[in-house]
């Protein structure tokens, strides 16, 4: 297991492990793969409490543990909670994983951001499915995600608006911009491409 904070610090290792356990080419898709399921499971974390919660539930990189499974481990002692949980799950959180993946392998930000987006619309469809009593709720949560300000991603604009579904069909599948080079694993696959793939 791997602390996020160790992860970020030096993640070349994790990510040539990762290379060889998924069966990707290089260690550049490996990191495609690996914020994929960063940000399913990171999200999954905080999301509920960020949209049907009083407070959300604030998980910081120091409480987090990814496995070499990428499975997540938290450890609840070190989780918080806030009014608003943006700037926690993003500028805290989830730009500086973006940003070390990028800066190891110089994948594109566009994809990586892009990967995060795919995961936050998969959050959102299933969340209207699950509740459709709370679907205000949910919509109004994706309408704030789509507004948010790039200093809440310590970034210059927000990196998913334009990757989000749109708020008024959240259950809608949106066809990605870039290329995750999902199709490029080289392990048997029960699809040759992700459902959103731009290339198929």
């Amino acid at each position: 297991m791997t602390t996020m904070v160790d992860l970020l610090e030096a993640p070349d290792e994790f990510l040539k492990h990762q290379q060889q356990r998924i069966k990707a080419p290089n260690t550049k898709i490996a990191a495609s793969m690996v914020i994929k399921r960063y940000a399913k499971i990171y999200l999954d974390e905080v999301m509920d409490s960020i949209v049907f919660g009083e407070k959300a539930r604030i998980v910081p990189l120091h409480a987090c543990t990814f496995t070499n499974e990428l499975n997540l481990v938290v450890d609840d002692s070190r989780v918080s909670y806030a009014e608003c949980g943006w700037r926690a799950v993003f500028a805290e959180h989830l730009t500086p994983v973006v940003t070390s993946l990028h800066k190891a392998t110089r994948l594109p930000h566009i994809i990586l951001w892009e990967n995060v987006a795919v995961r936050m619309n998969s959050y959102l469809r299933k969340a209207v499915q699950k509740h459709p009593d709370e679907a205000g709720a949910v919509r109004e949560a994706a309408a704030e995600i789509r507004d948010l300000d790039g200093d809440v991603f310590q970034l210059e604009k927000n990196p998913l608006a334009e990757y989000l579904a749109p708020c008024e069909a959240l259950t809608e599948q949106v066809m990605r911009k870039t290329c995750c080079y999902y199709h490029k694993l080289e392990k048997e696959k029960k699809l040759p491409y992700c459902l959103v793939c731009p290339i198929q």
